[in-house]
């Protein structure tokens, strides 16, 4: 577009030139000094479409129980393979999974820092079903949770479970020794944590 001209004059401009071309001369004059626009129009357009089908079509799935792991480092696939074997808990027909995310520590600061602050947060937000932990975990989890308190206004002391002799876990080779799944008061799910708790605790002998 040239200085003083309009948009409108611009494109009866460019209107009148195409015509004026064959099919080969359009299709290159197109090509020459458009290209950029439809490649930017193709790319929109794609981004729409994944936008539509993420939201309306394909949603991705929201979390049915959201479990935080600081107990060992899991040998890999185990929690996976744990949130797969929890999976049944979800009703048919709900767009949800059970996800087990880990907050082992790494040898990376920024990533601990990284950790503590989404741990943080989603405490906070209520959106941390439970936790499971070693017995040293749970008292480190409330001496956390008493020193973050005061900045974030966190709940009250977590309740915890020893998983000890779990079938399932057993299944998944967990090492269930000193393993427990802890529950925070404000989880706004208690009541699928206490069906999870039941089917971890199902078939574990009597004391």
């Amino acid at each position: 577009m040239t200085d003083g001209q309009t948009f409108r004059e611009h494109v009866r401009n460019e209107i009148a030139k195409l015509r004026a071309m064959n099919f080969t001369d359009k299709r290159q004059y197109i090509w020459e000094y458009y290209k950029l626009h439809l490649l930017g129009l193709v790319v929109g357009i794609i981004a729409l479409v994944a936008l539509l089908n993420t939201i309306f079509i394909n949603p991705a799935p929201r979390d049915y129980l959201y479990i935080a792991w600081l107990g060992p480092p899991p040998a890999i696939g185990q929690l996976d393979a744990l949130a797969e074997a929890l999976q049944p808990l979800v009703p048919e027909g709900l767009n949800e999974i059970v996800s087990i995310h880990s907050y082992v520590a790494s040898i990376d600061p920024n990533m601990n820092m990284a950790l503590q602050q989404r741990f943080a947060t989603m405490v906070q937000l209520g959106a941390m079903d439970a936790i499971l932990t070693t017995a040293e975990g749970v008292q480190e989890l409330i001496d956390v949770l008493n020193w973050l308190r005061p900045i974030h206004e966190l709940p009250g002391a977590p309740m915890a479970v020893s998983l000890y002799g779990s079938p399932i876990l057993s299944d998944l080779g967990i090492d269930s020794y000193d393993l427990y799944l802890s529950v925070l008061v404000n989880t706004r799910n208690i009541d699928r944590v206490l069906i999870m708790m039941d089917m971890l605790l199902e078939g574990m002998p009597s004391l």
